[in-house]
C-alpha cells in the first residue's frame, strides 16, 4: 500500500472509531459502535484482513450496535515503528 493509501484508510478509521466507545477485554481491544455504521467497518475489516495477517478482527452484530473485537495472533506481531504497528497500535491491539 502506498503511502497515500496507507494515510487515506488511518484517516477513515480514525473517523469511524471517532464514534466508538472502546476499552480493553483481556487481550483484545473490543469497540462498540453504532449499528449504522456496520457497512463501514466490514468494509474496513476485509481491507485490514487483506493486508495484515497478524490481525484478528472480529465483528458481532448486537441489537442496535455493531462490536468490533480486535486481537493479535499468537506470536505474531508487526515490525516495531513500521506503518502496521501505528494501525495496530490505532486499533487498540497493542498498548
Amino acid at each position: 500500500m502506498d503511502e497515500e493509501a496507507y494515510r487515506e484508510r488511518l484517516g477513515e478509521w480514525r473517523a469511524l472509531l471517532s464514534v466508538a466507545k472502546g476499552r480493553r477485554v483481556r487481550s483484545e481491544f473490543v469497540w462498540r459502535l453504532p449499528g449504522d455504521r456496520s457497512q463501514e467497518l466490514g468494509r474496513l475489516v476485509e481491507a485490514e484482513l487483506s493486508c495484515c495477517p497478524f490481525l484478528r478482527l472480529r465483528v458481532a452484530e448486537e441489537e442496535d450496535r455493531v462490536l468490533l473485537r480486535v486481537g493479535l495472533e499468537a506470536r505474531r506481531r508487526p515490525a516495531p515503528e513500521s506503518r502496521a504497528e501505528q494501525a495496530v497500535r490505532l486499533l487498540g491491539a497493542l498498548t
